[in-house]
């Protein structure tokens, strides 16, 4: 079992990410195996769960998304939107199936380390993620889409006439 952690030390702030590999028994549940964690580190240190969130925003990060919609939706409140969109594309990814309050997913997870900047959970109420896709269709959810799209046929070098452009 790969098991990936963020350990925030409390004193100073200071972050450390960690790739565990420890072999679980597949027997072994998901709250025994927090108990276990939890046990191993010292009461300074908070421990989050990632699993392979980081891997998506390494993706996100590689196609430009947060860069995207930050540049295309004009928008003036505190939660940026690109790193609003990106909170929703790894809570969908998590196998968390509401879409939804993200303001208790983000609760226990450390938002620098996936969003890139540390962000308030409260700030992922419903109020905000429906103000930031209210900006997002009213600046057109196609042009976003294509210059996304653009992103990755250019930083993956894939030959756009074999590529259909389905968005439905």
């Amino acid at each position: 079992m790969l098991l990936t952690a963020t350990l925030r030390y409390e004193k100073n702030n200071s972050r450390l990410c960690i790739l565990l590999l420890i072999h679980f028994p597949h027997t072994l549940n998901q709250t025994k195996m927090g108990v276990f964690m939890k046990s191993i580190i010292p009461k300074d240190l908070t421990f989050s769960e990632v699993g392979h969130l980081p891997i998506v925003k390494a993706f996100a990060n590689k196609i430009k998304l947060v860069e995207t919609f930050d540049t295309m939706v004009n928008s003036q409140m505190e939660l940026p939107t690109g790193a609003c969109i990106l909170a929703m594309v790894l809570d969908t990814l998590s196998g968390r199936t509401p879409l939804y309050r993200l303001e208790e997913f983000f609760q226990e997870k450390d938002t620098e380390l996936l969003l890139g900047n540390h962000i308030e959970p409260g700030l992922f109420s419903d109020f905000n993620v429906a103000r930031v896709l209210d900006k997002v269709f009213d600046t057109g959810t196609q042009k976003i889409f294509s210059k996304i799209a653009q992103n990755a046929i250019n930083i993956f070098d894939i030959d756009p006439q074999r590529v259909h452009f389905d968005t439905t």
